[in-house]
């Protein structure tokens, strides 16, 4: 008998959401959904106008995906069916917490009214940071991931980016847009009762991670007691070591995606772990571009500062930190 989803965490993206879905899968009571971002809700997405840096994201052949008896881990996917949305919760046992964690679905303009739909007694997690340090992330991880490159200036990109004629999920950025977080944190609040929703301050949290994952599993209903052995930090800010990086990295996506897409042949997960291992020692953590103090006061000033007022509002002036710039 399929068991429905219970908790959905929904964003915001760069706000330390892959951690926290890996601090809850280890939790015996909960069980996530092997694709951490299945982005079924998210109904207004369409994949075909993606870009080519964002069409090997978007690529996902259930046929290939669900034969396997048991489901591989895998980062994100496009799940458009029903059926294999439930495919993915196949393997719950006695789970109380049953959930996932797609990160699109507090920009979608839909998520929320048809998670509702699906269980109105679902719990909401809404994780929220200061939009311009959020945006200078999700720049960091586009430049990671070759999306983007430091010969240009990060305020510059961000500007570039937001005032495109084309522009969309997979077709853009969105730098800015992913920040305003007013409107989408009232279509939650608007739907769910505020039993149902936590929201949290990225920068409260990161002062005392323990703590943080105690009021969640309290939220959630269970053993808040468990401990996990390390509150280890997942998808953190790495650049290329050098230029060659992201062209090999490009080439081998490239190669993955031509062979799934165009025949009948599958990557094992094994293989692609593997090369994702290796990949790491391509990349550092050190000599990271900093956020400029003009540029934050540039961005804050031009694209944030009303929205948080308004945001403030609904979440009982929580977000007035991230004022003091």
């Amino acid at each position: 008998m399929f068991k429905r989803p219970n908790l959905f965490i929904v964003g915001a993206a760069k706000t330390g959401t892959s951690s926290l879905y890996y601090y809850l899968k280890s939790h015996p009571e909960i069980y996530m959904s092997p694709i951490k971002e299945p982005n079924y809700f998210f109904k207004e997405v369409k994949i075909n106008p993606f870009t080519p840096k964002y069409i090997k994201e978007a690529y996902f052949n259930p046929q290939k995906y669900f034969w396997k008896n048991r489901l591989e881990n895998k980062q994100v996917a496009y799940i458009k069916s029903l059926n294999n949305y439930i495919q993915l919760f196949r393997e719950v046992k006695e789970e109380k917490i049953i959930g996932e964690c797609s990160v699109s679905y507090l920009y979608s303009r839909y998520a929320a009214k048809e998670i509702y739909k699906f269980n109105p007694d679902a719990k909401i997690i809404i994780i929220l940071r200061n939009p311009v340090d959020r945006a200078f992330s999700h720049w960091l991880m586009d430049v990671r991931e070759g999306r983007n490159d430091l010969k240009t200036k990060f305020i510059d990109s961000v500007k570039e980016d937001y005032n495109k004629k084309q522009k969309g999920w997979g077709i853009s950025h969105l730098y800015i847009e992913l920040g305003q977080y007013y409107e989408q944190v009232k279509r939650y609040l608007n739907v769910f009762p505020l039993d149902q929703i936590k929201v949290y301050i990225f920068e409260k949290i990161i002062k005392n991670y323990s703590k943080f994952y105690r009021d969640v599993l309290n939220f959630l209903g269970v053993n808040s007691n468990f401990k996990i052995s390390s509150f280890k930090k997942y998808n953190v800010a790495k650049i290329p070591k050098n230029k060659s990086v992201n062209i090999i990295n490009n080439l081998v996506n490239r190669s993955y995606f031509f062979v799934e897409s165009s025949t009948n042949l599958y990557f094992p997960f094994g293989l692609r772990f593997l090369y994702r291992k290796i990949s790491t020692f391509f990349y550092t953590s050190k000599n990271i571009p900093s956020l400029a103090k003009n540029e934050r006061v540039i961005l804050m000033n031009e694209f944030f500062k009303k929205d948080i007022l308004q945001l403030n509002e609904l979440i009982n002036n929580e977000a007035s930190i991230w004022l003091d710039y």
